[in-house]
Order: C-alpha cells, then sequence, then structure tokens
C-alpha cells in the first residue's frame, strides 16, 4: 500500500514521510499534492525525468506490476472534491425535472459521480450549490486552457468543460486526450453539436464504438447526408436524424435519391428544399415533385410561413387538402423551431466558469437537443474589466452598452458616440 501512503503524504504534507518511502515519481500523487498545496513533494515529482501513473481513480484499481509513463491529466480525485455533496433524492421535484436525468433520479436517488473513491457518491443529506463548488475548486485561468494549446502536463482545472467545449468545437486530438471513461454531464450534446459541423470529427466518431442513445448517431448520420453521402441510410443500424439541412445543405440529387432510400424522411427532406431554394437553384423543383408523396406536418408548415414564399405554403395546403395536417405534439413539439435559433449570440456576463460550460437544458434543433456556448464566447472575448468581479454579488449581467460595462469603462467609446452626435447635429 505504498502508493495509498504516499496520496496520504501529499494531502496531508507529510514531505519527510513520503521521501522514505521511495516509490515512483506518480503523477495521481503529484495532482493530490498540488491541489493540496503540498509544493515539495509535488515539485519533487515534477522534477523526475519520467513520471508514472500508478493509480486508477475511475476504477479504485492500482497498476503496480506495469507502470505506465504519463504525464498529468486532471484525472484524480483529489481531496477538496470529496467534499462535495450531493444529496440524496427520494423523489424527483420540478428542479430535479429542469436539472437532472429523470430516470436516473426516479432510479437511483442520485446522481452517477464521475469518481466514486470514498464508494458512496457523496451523498449528503443537504446538497451543495455549484457556486459553493467553485470557491473549494483551487484557482485556475480556465480561459487560458480554453484557447491556448494544452501544455504538456494539465494544471488544476474544470477538466468536465474543457471535455464539453473540445467536444463542441469537434476538437479531435484535445477531446482524445481530454475524454474520460464515462461521459460527463453535457458530453453528448457537446459531441452532437461538435459532429454536425466538424465533418472529420464526424469521420472519427463513425469510427467509434457508439453508446445505445443514438444522439451522437444521428448527428453522424445527418453530416454524412449534408456532405452528399448516402452509404449508410439502409443500414440496419441507421437512425434517421430530423436535422439535415444544416450547418451545410445537401445537393438537390442526394435529397431525391434520399427520398427513393428512405421515404420515412420525406417531412425533413421537404423542409430542407424550403430553407434551400431562397438562394440555390435544383430545390423548387425538387418540393415539387416530392410535395405530393408526403403527409405535411406542423413544421414544414412552419417552415413555409417562415419562408415568406406563398408557392410553398399553397403547395402544402393543398396537399394537406387531401390527406390532412399532421400534429407534432410532445415528444416532437421542438420540430417547428427555426434554424436561426441554432445561430444566436448571447450577452449574458457570467461570475463563475461552472457558467460558461456549453450544453443545454431544453429541446431544440439538433434532433431534439439543444447545444450552446455563448456565455463562453463571449467571456473568451470580453477585457478583464468588463468581467464580473469576485467582490460582485451579481451572478450575471446583461452587456447592453447601457447598465453594463460601466461607463467609465468605455469612456473611449463614449466620447467617441459623442462626437458622432455633435457631427450629426450640426450636419
Amino acid at each position: 500500500m505504498a502508493s495509498q501512503v504516499g496520496r496520504a503524504c501529499a494531502a496531508a504534507g507529510y514531505t519527510e514521510l513520503y521521501k522514505e518511502l521511495a516509490i515512483l515519481p506518480e503523477i495521481h500523487i503529484a495532482e493530490e499534492a498540488r491541489d493540496s498545496g503540498n509544493e515539495e513533494i509535488y515539485r519533487s515529482i515534477m522534477a523526475a525525468p519520467v513520471k508514472y501513473t500508478v493509480m486508477n481513480g475511475y476504477q479504485r484499481a492500482l497498476n503496480l506490476e506495469s507502470p505506465v509513463a504519463a504525464n498529468m491529466n486532471v484525472d484524480t480525485a483529489v481531496r477538496w472534491m470529496l467534499q462535495v455533496k450531493q444529496k440524496f433524492r427520494n423523489l424527483a421535484d420540478e428542479d430535479d425535472m429542469e436539472d437532472w436525468d429523470i430516470a436516473d433520479i426516479m432510479e437511483h436517488g442520485f446522481d452517477e459521480q464521475t469518481f466514486d473513491i470514498t464508494e458512496e457518491m457523496c451523498l449528503d443529506l443537504i446538497g451543495m450549490p455549484p457556486e459553493d463548488i467553485e470557491k473549494l475548486r483551487p484557482r485556475c485561468d480556465l480561459l487560458s486552457l480554453l484557447i491556448e494549446p494544452l501544455p504538456q502536463d494539465l494544471p488544476t482545472a474544470d477538466k468536465d468543460m474543457l471535455i464539453c467545449a473540445a467536444a463542441y468545437y469537434g476538437n479531435t486530438d484535445r477531446y482524445v486526450r481530454l475524454r474520460r471513461p464515462k461521459f460527463v454531464r453535457k458530453e453528448i450534446e457537446c459531441i452532437m453539436r461538435g459532429v454536425y459541423h466538424n465533418t472529420l470529427y464526424a469521420a472519427w466518431w463513425s469510427k467509434q464504438t457508439l453508446p445505445q442513445e443514438p444522439k451522437i448517431r444521428m448527428a453522424i448520420e445527418a453530416r454524412f447526408i449534408t456532405n452528399n453521402e448516402l452509404s449508410r441510410v439502409q443500414s440496419a443500424e441507421f437512425v434517421p436524424p430530423y436535422l439535415i439541412w444544416f450547418p451545410t445543405i445537401a445537393k438537390p440529387a442526394t435529397y431525391r435519391a434520399l427520398a427513393q432510400l428512405r421515404p420515412d424522411m420525406l417531412p425533413q427532406i421537404l423542409r430542407a428544399c424550403i430553407v434551400a431554394a431562397s438562394g440555390l437553384n435544383g430545390y423548387n423543383e425538387l418540393f415539387d415533385e416530392l410535395v405530393h408523396l408526403s403527409m405535411p406536418d406542423e413544421a414544414l408548415v412552419h417552415e413555409a410561413d417562415v419562408s415568406g414564399d406563398a408557392h410553398y405554403k399553397q403547395m402544402l395546403l393543398s396537399r394537406i387538402a387531401e390527406v390532412g395536417l399532421v400534429k407534432l405534439p410532445w415528444p416532437h413539439d421542438w420540430k417547428p423551431y427555426a434554424q436561426q435559433c441554432l445561430q444566436s449570440s448571447s450577452n449574458q456576463v457570467t461570475k463563475y466558469n461552472y457558467q460558461l460550460a456549453p450544453g443545454g437544458s431544453f429541446d431544440m434543433l439538433y434532433n431534439g437537443n439543444q447545444c450552446d456556448a455563448g456565455e463562453l464566447e463571449l467571456t473568451a472575448c470580453l477585457p478583464d474589466a468588463w468581467k464580473i468581479g469576485d467582490n460582485d454579488e451579481a451572478f450575471w449581467r446583461e452587456l447592453d452598452y447601457v447598465e453594463w460595462p460601466p461607463r467609465d469603462l468605455t469612456s473611449g467609446q463614449s466620447r467617441r458616440t459623442e462626437q458622432l452626435d455633435r457631427l450629426d447635429r450640426k450636419v
């Protein structure tokens, strides 16, 4: 148990005892020492020409026979994390329904944790709000880790956010380095978004073992379709995606062939034609060719309304008079959303890092899922003076250029605006 004793020394600061153990320079012990503030043990491990991984906190296991050379990657359940508690929930309440997976709540009464080295899922009679967790977490420059290339040895960080950001932007290199053995919260939604917006990430995921949950698979299928590739659509594993016209649009010939191979996808094919026809050739004709084979639904009619082209609306109404209108009750009531909802920005300045996490909590056009990183992208652009300070009681502020940022922080801009106003009055 020398490794466990060494880890305890790192947490408690027993430097002399640690030296007596004469054990391998182990990365989990180094991370424990770093986050516990025991610099001498930490520096002694970092000074070694090679560091090793012996411990495995995910599996609560040791590899004493064949330790592997490794760098620090924030894969350690360090001591401060054990102070983070979650409340045991007997039944789902309204807050739970908004924030957590209902099946897990009803089945277990708690949320599965990334680490469980205490073997009790950090359960308590009361939970800990996110802002209190942030106060426990050692300070780090999270934005630098999100923006700059990752260092060889990863410093203290909210690794789950780094994972979700890598997935959101479809950065395969970062994602493969950072990901954990099990998906973290909102990771699947971020993967889905990354696959939609990065073909190379989609191609990589298409070669991986996919989870039973269909979100990633549908995103892969959609990305391949919008790249005009239909070899997968008749596979037994194919899960029909709905969003097949964003962020790119397939060629008319692709949608025509898809309609022949997958008649069950006619509603989204017709919708793709409406979206594309405003600026591209060939889609109007394809719509007229296929609409007589369809069962129009509410989302298709709404898209025709949004397009402003009376031709589509008239063609759909004629078809509805023949076969009726398909209603879209829950869980399909997200389909009428317009794709502009996926292209919005945020002007919400947030105080805590946890508020920046990419993800979403309600249904949207990504096949019934939402995923957004607006607050993160805004924060990455903000000057430090425009961010919310530690002593500010507000958790967030709206960047409206009236109340925030304060006028003295935009004095240069204000002077320029006043000059333009005076010039306008003279004119």
